[in-house]
């Protein structure tokens, strides 16, 4: 199932993946805009954008979390 309005992908009744947007991901880890596309082109540890379509991009806030802890 898969609900993009509501950023959820529900890939059974335990596993869920929330995307955010790249606005979110930016509030969340507490940088621009430019320096998330800064950190995504130089860091090969950073998670990748999924395409959700051909205009906008969304971010596994899970993923996102994980790679903060670690820095």
């Amino acid at each position: 199932m898969c609900v993009i309005n509501e950023k959820l992908i529900e890939l059974n009744n335990k596993d869920r993946i929330e995307l955010i947007s790249t606005s979110a991901a930016c509030a969340f880890l507490g940088i621009s805009r430019t320096t998330l596309w800064r950190i995504s082109q130089r860091d090969k540890t950073f998670p990748r954008p999924k395409k959700i379509s051909l205009s906008k991009n969304s971010w596994n806030l899970q993923e996102l979390n994980n790679w903060a802890q670690n820095q």
